[in-house]
């Protein structure tokens, strides 16, 4: 018995300071994708399931998160910030090329004057943006989709199912000079020291009582039919321009102090259920248009 008391506090221990490398955790991005599958025209649903070759969308959702290290990626140029976006766990990993600065980027940065960058990289600076990735990967599968090595597009659906959900998620959401970067700052909530990061990506869900992907999607879907076509109009800069509007009021509700009241997850159910459902909503309509 004891023996599974030590355990069960390393395992603790370890999710309380493990690097808040993910977003929305499983069940966020399964909602997600369970949310977009239940918004797929029958056609585009088939292709989808034989691009994942036979795997559900919510299965695969949180794969670029588990395969982070190995699906990296080469940015094409030599970073003069590479060590500001290169996570401690990475410095040593052992690139193929040294021109990699970390594996795809899994969040946005948004200007301060509150539009987002549309590159990943102003000059010789490496910006997070997984936005550029998602368009970039949307016109390659729509215009070669069909003709491209089955592993490439696999690959490359996956990531387009999760970084939609990451785009949406208040800890990857990065506004310059507004907050520390993703929300890596502690905070106290019900007396546990936190990252504020990892707020967004677990504890804002079981706040609210959702515990699994059914719940999430169940929660959440509740938008009519003239809602979904006003959430889903304009291409993935509006998305991101209208995510971070969402995602500022999170950071600006933190008290000075960093001492969350006890209701804070209630406090934010607006952005959370907003933010599930219109990552759902638009990635529906991303892969339709895609198909």
């Amino acid at each position: 018995m004891k023996n599974w008391s030590i355990l069960v506090a390393a395992v603790v221990f370890f999710l309380s300071a493990a690097p808040d490398t993910g977003a929305w955790n499983r069940v966020g991005h399964g909602s997600i994708a369970r949310i977009a599958q239940n918004h797929l025209s029958s056609r585009t649903l088939r292709k989808v399931q034989e691009y994942l070759q036979g795997e559900s969308m919510a299965a695969v959702a949180t794969d670029p998160d588990t395969y982070r290290g190995a699906w990296a990626m080469d940015v094409g140029f030599v970073p003069s910030n590479a060590d500001d976006y290169r996570y401690k766990w990475m410095t040593d990993f052992d690139f193929s090329t040294p021109k990699s600065v970390l594996p795809v980027s899994h969040a946005v940065t948004i200007r301060p004057d509150g539009t987002p960058w549309r590159t990943d990289r102003d000059g010789d600076l490496y910006i997070n943006n997984a936005a550029v990735y998602i368009e970039r990967w949307a016109k390659e599968l729509h215009d070669r989709g069909d003709s491209m090595d089955p592993e490439e597009r696999y690959r490359k659906l996956v990531f387009i199912i999760h970084l939609m959900g990451d785009i949406h998620c208040p800890g990857h959401v990065f506004f310059d000079g507004r907050n520390d970067v993703g929300g890596r700052f502690q905070v106290q909530y019900r007396g546990e020291n936190i990252r504020y990061h990892y707020f967004w990506d677990y504890t804002v869900f079981a706040g609210n009582g959702i515990y699994g992907i059914s719940d999430g999607a169940a929660m959440t879907d509740t938008a009519t039919k003239r809602e979904i076509k006003e959430i889903t109009k304009g291409d993935i800069w509006d998305w991101v321009s209208d995510s971070a509007a969402t995602c500022l009021p999170a950071y600006e509700m933190v008290p000075e102090d960093r001492v969350l009241p006890d209701s804070f997850a209630t406090q934010v159910r607006p952005i959370l259920y907003k933010q599930i459902r219109n990552a759902g909503y638009r990635l529906a309509a991303l892969l339709e248009s895609i198909f």
